[in-house]
């Protein structure tokens, strides 16, 4: 005897796509967004998004230097201190375009999520972006 799933009338498609959407939503709705512009300081722009355990699912915004810029990402529950400790993600934000990174898994941070925005690379960097370089800055997480 063929097995069933879902209602009569329906495809296995039907359900797997009501299904996926059901769950999109509800990811969707459990997600919350950090908007956020670059300030200028001594020491890099720095800032504490989540001071808990936090997943990451995407990060979006435009770079308006013409100089490329670095988001720095760490495993942190208050505000990281530019140039110190290494970053979980060291992201190259190209100049004058928009940036998308999308981690549809979801990226762990066990600790909290804070980031830092500079000019170089380099673990140890710390000089500080110019204000509202990056513009449009959505964090993405949960």
């Amino acid at each position: 005897m063929p097995q069933t799933f879902g209602a009569p009338g329906t495809t296995n498609i039907d359900n797997v796509n009501a299904n996926t959407d059901t769950l999109e939503t509800l990811l969707a709705a459990a997600q919350s967004v950090a908007r956020l512009v670059s300030a200028t300081g001594t020491s890099g722009d720095v800032a504490n998004v989540k001071a808990s355990a936090a997943t990451l699912y995407g990060i979006k915004g435009y770079n308006a230097a013409t100089s490329i810029r670095y988001l720095k990402l760490y495993n942190s529950a208050s505000a990281p201190t530019a140039g110190a400790g290494t970053p979980r993600e060291t992201l190259a934000l190209p100049p004058s375009a928009g940036f998308a990174f999308d981690y549809p898994q979801g990226l762990a941070f066990a600790t909290g999520l804070g980031y830092a925005l500079v000019t170089g690379s380099a673990d140890n960097n710390a000089t500080s972006v110019t204000a509202a370089d990056i513009v449009g800055l959505n964090i993405e997480y949960t």
